[in-house]
């Protein structure tokens, strides 16, 4: 029940990561310009949506969305496995990745460097977009090019992964930070133009959301190192019981 109550907690911990991502300023700035490219429409604040296809925009967004989650889900499961290889030294790895993905908050924050984070890797799609097969190609492309303020987080997730018990864990904890990122994306696509405004408000408001996110990733990270997520769990399920 407890090693359950644990895993329940990175879960947590994992979709509030996808939705700090989606919401960090280099990702939410290229929403608007996804959603109208992979469903071709406009979503511009004052345009008219009277005559938009809402169920072709939603199944677009879907697709996107499982375009990412798929792979995703092949970076959680690659790096629960090399975590299996060195399973002899699990430990050691726990708290090598704790460091590391402090060292990914501090980044977020500003106040590390770290080489390499801020630069999109991976494939980029070029081709046409308007088919429902294209949103889910576009949508890979995306989590493959790790837009930049994406790296950071995602390797704090990935960091965790490594150390999972089992791979289903660790598949089902890149599933949380997928859903973490699609659910805001879909809510965004589904309300267009309207979504607009909150774009607006949110964007004002990067400087909190990248706060959020390294403080976010340096808890994780101290958690890791001190092996305290079965501690942090109890704590938890002792405030339910209250």
């Amino acid at each position: 029940m407890e090693l359950a109550s644990a895993t329940q907690v990175t879960y947590g911990f994992a979709f509030l990561a996808g939705v700090l991502s989606l919401l960090s300023p280099c990702v939410l700035a290229l929403v608007p310009a996804y959603i109208a490219y992979i469903s071709g429409v406009s979503a511009q604040v004052g345009a008219d949506t009277s005559a938009i296809n809402t169920t072709r925009v939603r199944a677009h967004a879907l697709l996107f969305i499982l375009g990412f989650t798929v792979v995703f889900i092949l970076f959680g499961a690659s790096a629960t496995l090399l975590g299996r290889l060195l399973i002899t030294n699990q430990v050691l790895l726990g708290k090598i990745a704790g460091v590391l993905v402090a060292g990914f908050g501090l980044h977020t924050l500003g106040l590390l460097r770290i080489p390499g984070l801020d630069l999109q890797r991976g494939w980029t799609y070029s081709g046409q977009s308007g088919k429902l097969h294209q949103s889910f190609l576009i949508g890979m492309a995306f989590a493959t090019g790790w837009t930049p303020c994406v790296g950071p987080i995602l390797g704090g997730i990935l960091a965790l992964a490594s150390v999972s018990a089992t791979l289903w864990q660790g598949i089902t904890l890149l599933l949380s930070y997928a859903v973490g990122m699609g659910l805001p994306f879909l809510l965004i696509a589904v309300t267009l133009g309207r979504s607009e405004r909150i774009l607006t408000v949110i964007k004002r408001r990067h400087r909190v959301i990248e706060v959020a996110g390294g403080l976010l990733l340096i808890v994780i990270g101290v958690l890791l190192y001190t092996d305290s997520f079965s501690l942090l769990a109890r704590y938890f399920n002792f405030l339910i019981l209250l």
